[in-house]
């Protein structure tokens, strides 16, 4: 195991598109970091760097405290796990998960043994002499993991792993890399665009957009106390909702005002506030609008129900409001229709508010 820094690291490509960008940050020594953003965002050209599979145009690359930019991928002791698999077509799943060792010249006991325990750990013990061909999307994978457990790296790569799995699979291998890291202990980057697999799986969460790092952090960390409108969005389904408003002064005491809110800040939400900042946006979770509730205290929204999403016991309700459309939740079995006139308190505790302007938290 090795802790991997990254330092000032750039990327620079044709016509100075810059896919990563002064980029920062170091992996701990048996850490699952995972990196997440959009198509485009810089996460597989960082992963690509570290690996050694591109160069970068500037900055510098740690593993284990020795600097590897000038290390040939194959001499950085890393073990990558591609979305596409990678793996021998000519070779049965036993001889994929060996083969890098053999290559290595290592002894044949030794190899029986390594491939044992990794499809142990990856539970793939009774086909092993198949052919890639033969088997499904999470089998091929099963194989590429086993393979890079197999050679004990100081760490590991991932590449979109489960990205090319339908829905089903998906659900079944994400639990089992978090309990494979749980007993590797392995330093682990992990690369995805999707937020829910990241949530599921990181010890922190890096959120990437345009090469640059937008926020790192645990999990929840980042959920709770989104540093802009874009982290905020981008984690949560259905993601935040956004209500452009303004401050304004009553009696000495700052006040939300929206087409559907009107409502005192406390002194905690108002203290990084001035007036000045008159223009902001409020941000509040689906699941912080709970439909029908009856709290006649706080403020709340009022509209007309546009459609009913029902996922188990709960329901995403999407309701149209003077300030445009808003997701909230109910109970499935509540008997909510489109067409309905609803209401929803916002509970004041829960709500998030950004500058207009810069998309910043100010509360």
């Amino acid at each position: 195991m090795a802790a991997i820094t990254i330092e000032h690291l750039t990327k620079i490509h044709a016509e100075e598109v810059r896919a990563v960008d002064d980029f920062s940050l170091e992996i701990r020594d048996g850490e699952l970091l995972v990196v997440v953003g959009p198509s485009g965002c810089g996460k597989t050209t960082l992963l690509r760097m570290i690996a050694g599979l591109d160069d970068p145009t500037s900055g510098s690359i740690y593993i284990g405290g020795k600097i590897i930019n000038e290390v040939s991928p194959k001499d950085r002791d890393i073990a990558m796990v591609f979305q596409n698999y990678a793996l021998y077509p000519n070779l049965n799943a036993h001889d994929n998960i060996g083969f890098s060792l053999k290559m290595r010249g290592k002894p044949k006991d030794y190899v029986e043994k390594k491939i044992k325990h990794a499809t142990e750990m990856v539970e793939f013990m009774e086909q092993l002499t198949k052919m890639p061909s033969a088997l499904a999307g999470g089998e091929q994978q099963k194989i590429a993991v086993g393979r890079a457990i197999s050679r004990i790296p100081s760490a590991f790569l991932f590449d979109e792993p489960l990205g090319m799995l339908d829905t089903a699979t998906r659900s079944h291998i994400r639990p089992k890399l978090k309990i494979l890291h749980t007993l590797l202990k392995t330093t682990t980057i992990h690369v995805t665009h999707d937020q829910n697999e990241a949530m599921g799986l990181a010890d922190r969460i890096c959120i990437m957009r345009d090469g640059r790092m937008e926020q790192v952090g645990p999990p929840m960390e980042l959920y709770d106390t989104p540093l802009n409108t874009f982290v905020a969005g981008f984690l949560g389904s259905p993601p935040m909702n956004f209500i452009h408003g303004e401050l304004t002064m009553k009696d000495g005491i700052l006040h939300f005002h929206s087409e559907s809110l009107d409502f005192q800040l406390s002194s905690r939400q108002g203290k990084n506030l001035e007036i000045k900042d008159k223009k902001i946006i409020l941000g509040i979770r689906p699941e912080h609008l709970r439909i029908g509730d009856v709290n006649t205290s706080l403020p709340q929204f009022r509209g007309l129900v546009e459609l009913i999403e029902p996922f188990g016991p709960a329901a995403h309700i999407h309701f149209k409001t003077p300030d445009g459309s808003i997701v909230g939740t109910a109970d499935a079995r509540s008997g909510i229709k489109a067409g309905n006139a609803v209401t929803a308190p916002v509970a004041l505790d829960t709500i998030h508010l950004f500058s207009k302007d810069s998309g910043t938290r100010l509360s």
